[in-house]
């Protein structure tokens, strides 16, 4: 395949993303977060299988784990994160600096320590660990996994809130997503 029919293939599946965007926004939103959420969960279960290879360890892909993200991201993440910016936009809706620091201060302080939480307890149900082990694997590392989500996430919702038109929000933040899921696995670990 060349160049050219890479580009054509590609804006084809694009076409219809957008499509499919547009005809059902919330499902769409969700399916593409689930997919997202496990690939980047398997991913860095990869890239932990790599490294423990080189130490002559064996590190199995729990698929589970995929599973539990997945799930975690076509049930919860997507459309949340469907009306997370349709609200952002809706207390705030001008377009200034102002305006842009409110809703980044909004969505930092209000939104990600409760939903963050809830992934981390969430995720670990799903991957069968009893409601008091969930509990306490989260608490353990929610505050640490919060901080860098405020560093990633700071940087990713100034680009996508400023400069990505609210349809595509979603997919820009599945986007950084991809990257975050494989740290968040890793500090998992």
């Amino acid at each position: 395949m060349d160049e050219q029919q890479l580009k054509q293939k590609a804006s084809a599946w694009l076409r219809i993303y957008v499509k499919c965007l547009e005809e059902r926004p919330i499902l769409t939103k969700a399916i593409t977060s689930g997919v997202v959420a496990s690939l980047g969960n398997l991913l860095s279960q990869l890239i932990l299988k790599l490294k423990y290879s080189r130490l002559f360890i064996q590190h199995p892909i729990s698929w589970r784990s995929v599973a539990a993200f997945g799930v975690f991201g076509l049930v919860v993440t997507g459309p949340v994160s469907h009306y997370r910016y349709l609200l952002l936009d809706a207390i705030f809706p001008r377009k200034g600096q102002v305006s842009l620091l409110k809703k980044l201060v909004t969505d930092h302080l209000f939104f990600i320590p409760p939903f963050l939480f809830s992934l981390l307890y969430t995720v670990a149900l799903l991957e069968g660990k009893g409601p008091s082990e969930a509990w306490r694997n989260a608490k353990k590392i929610y505050l640490t996994t919060l901080v860098k989500n405020w560093i990633v996430w700071g940087v990713a919702q100034f680009i996508n809130l400023k400069y990505v038109p609210l349809k595509y929000r979603t997919l820009f933040a599945n986007i950084v997503a991809l990257f975050w899921n494989v740290c968040l696995t890793m500090l998992r670990q």
